[in-house]
């Protein structure tokens, strides 16, 4: 997180929206987040490529798990302007990001392969 370039935004957040966005993109919540969307994107397409097979219960509720964690931390940033439109487009950043490094670290031959290197 020490690479962010927070000297970009913080001309445009208070100090206390500055605390909630190093807050947000620290805890473990996040985390957990990142967790969960990595496991979300395994199972709807790496999955399907084995012979491994994902209940449609479980990744129904993978998915509710998701889509709760990103509208409770929305619903939270809402109260702030600031929060909602320069914290909330990091923390999404801060996902697709960690969630490639985790699939870079995991796969680093998929990497190399048409699939792997999209269009």
């Amino acid at each position: 997180m020490h690479n962010f370039p927070f000297e970009k935004i913080r001309s445009r957040l208070s100090e206390s929206e500055m605390r909630v966005a190093l807050e947000e993109l620290s805890c473990k919540r996040t985390t957990r987040f990142i967790g969960l969307v990595a496991l979300l994107l395994y199972w709807t397409h790496l999955t399907p490529l084995t012979d491994r097979e994902v209940q449609d219960e479980q990744l129904a509720a993978l998915y509710c798990a998701v889509q709760h964690y990103f509208s409770s931390t929305r619903d939270k940033m809402k109260a702030r302007r600031g929060t909602l439109l320069f914290v909330l487009p990091a923390l999404l950043l801060l996902v697709r990001v960690a969630v490639e490094a985790l699939y870079r670290h995991a796969y680093p031959k998929w990497w190399t392969t048409v699939e792997g290197q999209g269009e």
